[in-house]
Order: structure tokens, then C-alpha cells, then sequence
């Protein structure tokens, strides 16, 4: 659990950071413009959807952990009350039935741990496959519509929209961050 001062300056931090990323980005997005309306309005496109799939990723996490937590704590109570009435559950003859219990939140904690994984796996195979998918696109649409751009001027763009993405990228991460800590 954080203090408040902890997360006032991760708040702060992250506003500060990802703020001038913000902002850098404009400048990227406008570098961009300056090289293919087309091929921005396509960057545009494909950067936030990319976003909005990374969001939801992190959203569903965020339940998943949260659950998580919620039954750790219930493990690690019934681990410690049984631990601690193991004598008396051995007269009472209840130690299977109490043993019986733990597993079963432990195993639902196990299959939490997995789909955390899995979310995890997820977005970065999302956040990986992107970056080729956004060369894809921009390579077909420079290759089958006719978009009149040089190829100088096109590794030119390649590399503005590359800096936006990744920019966006990185404040989309900053807001989940930011949802995360609150």
C-alpha cells in the first residue's frame, strides 16, 4: 500500500513525464502531416486502436489482481487459523474438511495467477505485433493506393510516426498507471 506522499509523486511523475511526451507527440503528429495526410489519418487509426485494445488489457488485469488480492487474504487467514488450531482440528477430526477449504481458494488463486499471465502475454504480444502490422499497412497503402510520397519522404514519415506511436503508446500506459495507483 502506497503512502500519500508515494503517490503524490508517482502521480506527479508520471504527469510530468508523459506530459512532455504529450506534448512531443504533437510535434511528431504534425512532422507526420507534413509528409501524407493519408498515411497519418491510416497512423492515426491504427495507433488508437492499438491504444483502446492496450486499455482494456490493463482494465481487465486490474480486476483479475485486484481479485487476486482479495482472495490471497482469505488464504493466508484460513492458512494461519489452521495452523494455529491444528490441535484442535485434530481432536474435532476436521483437518481434511479445513485442508479441503484452503485448496479450494488456493486453486481459484492459481487460476487467477494464469489469466494474469495470459493479460499480460497479451498485451505484449498486441504491443510487439503493432509495430510490424503498422509497417504492413503503411507499406501496402504507399504500395496499392497511389499515395504520391518519395521514398525519402516516406522513411521520413516512417520515422515521425514511429516517435508518435510509441509516444501515444507510452501516455496510454501513463493513464492506466495513474488508474492503477488511484
Amino acid at each position: 500500500v502506497l503512502s500519500v506522499s508515494q503517490l503524490f509523486n508517482a502521480v506527479v511523475n508520471v504527469i510530468v513525464n508523459d506530459g512532455l511526451t504529450l506534448i512531443l507527440s504533437v510535434v511528431y503528429l504534425m512532422r507526420m502531416w507534413s509528409y501524407s495526410d493519408a498515411l497519418s489519418w491510416a497512423g492515426i487509426f491504427m495507433t488508437f486502436i492499438v491504444v483502446a485494445v492496450l486499455v482494456l488489457i490493463s482494465i481487465t488485469s486490474f480486476k483479475i489482481s485486484h481479485e487476486q488480492m482479495e482472495i490471497d487474504g482469505v488464504i493466508s487467514s484460513k492458512l494461519y487459523q489452521f495452523l494455529s488450531g491444528i490441535s484442535k482440528l485434530r481432536m474435532a477430526g476436521a483437518e481434511d474438511r479445513s485442508l479441503n477449504e484452503y485448496v479450494k481458494d488456493y486453486t481459484r488463486s492459481v487460476g487467477l495467477t494464469r489469466r494474469m499471465r495470459m493479460r499480460i502475454n497479451a498485451g505484449t504480444n498486441v504491443s510487439d505485433s503493432a509495430k510490424i502490422i503498422f509497417s504492413i499497412v503503411l507499406f501496402y497503402q504507399v504500395i496499392h493506393e497511389s499515395v504520391s510520397i518519395t521514398p525519402g519522404e516516406f522513411m521520413g514519415f516512417n520515422s515521425a510516426f514511429s516517435s508518435f506511436s510509441t509516444a501515444i503508446l507510452a501516455v496510454a500506459a501513463a493513464i492506466t498507471t495513474i488508474g492503477m495507483l488511484m
